[in-house]
């Protein structure tokens, strides 16, 4: 299904399964992300890689390395390779709170998977 039919959790569901059959996507990630989407289907998620392994959950951790805050249309841009975290940080498209070389380091393994 392609991503912009998917509703937010079968697009997470489809992260976790494009992971699991690539763990090579996340070699050398140990951080913990929150990831806050605003607008009209504004939530909370969080990635932690930890143990390098990918562990989602559909709310935030308390202790996260780096947080990112961005719309719906910009995170699935973001999973398709079409959104570039520098710029759209400069940008004011993308917040980042915490180091943003962890957010380069997340869009790097995002843009991996096949969407």
């Amino acid at each position: 299904m392609p991503l912009e039919a998917q509703s937010l959790d079968e697009v997470w569901k489809d992260i976790a399964r494009q992971i699991k059959a690539h763990p090579e996507y996340i070699k050398g990630l140990k951080e913990k992300y929150n990831i806050e989407i605003t607008g009209d289907a504004s939530s909370l998620y969080s990635i932690d890689f930890s143990e390098s392994t990918f562990k989602f959950q559909k709310q935030a951790l308390e202790e996260a390395d780096c947080k990112l805050i961005l719309n719906e249309d910009h995170f699935r841009k973001l999973l398709k390779g079409d959104l570039n975290t520098t710029a759209s940080f400069m940008m004011g498209k993308l917040k980042v709170k915490g180091n943003i070389g962890l957010a380069l380091k997340l869009e790097a393994a995002l843009k991996q998977l096949d969407f």
